[in-house]
């Protein structure tokens, strides 16, 4: 149940992330904010500390190459420890709220601005009691 939640939230946060202007603009429904629409459509991603936990760390990127990168015209690039100036998007695992503090190309260079959590046991603890 856990690893369902933490999924949902990981594609909840990467839903803020722009597709690209060209997939954007096929939907009439469409709204895109123009100015946080990423320049290309490889977007570069690192991990604040590649060793939190590399299982679940792979698991992200299976699922973002499931879902994002089967779907759209976008890949997300990169993968490894973010070095001290990155610009893409800076992914950071805690047990908090999962969030993006910016969305889009504005989230790049953002250290932490990404937040996944991959444990719930601190964050949304009375969740987890009744469900697992």
């Amino acid at each position: 149940m856990k690893l369902k939640f933490f999924l949902f939230s990981l594609l909840f946060s990467i839903h803020a992330l722009a597709d690209s202007a060209e997939s954007l603009q096929k939907s009439s429904n469409s709204y895109p904010l123009d100015s946080v629409i990423w320049p290309n459509n490889a977007i570069p991603v690192c991990w604040e500390d590649i060793n939190v936990n590399p299982a679940m760390q792979a698991s992200v990127r299976e699922v973002v190459a499931l879902t994002w990168e089967a779907s759209s015209q976008v890949t997300f690039t990169g993968w490894n420890q973010c070095p001290q100036s990155f610009n893409g998007i800076r992914i950071n695992v805690e047990d908090v709220r999962p969030h993006v503090d910016y969305f889009g190309r504005i989230l790049a260079r953002k250290v932490n601005g990404m937040t996944l959590n991959f444990t719930y046991n601190n964050w949304a603890k009375n969740t987890w009691q009744c469900c697992c």
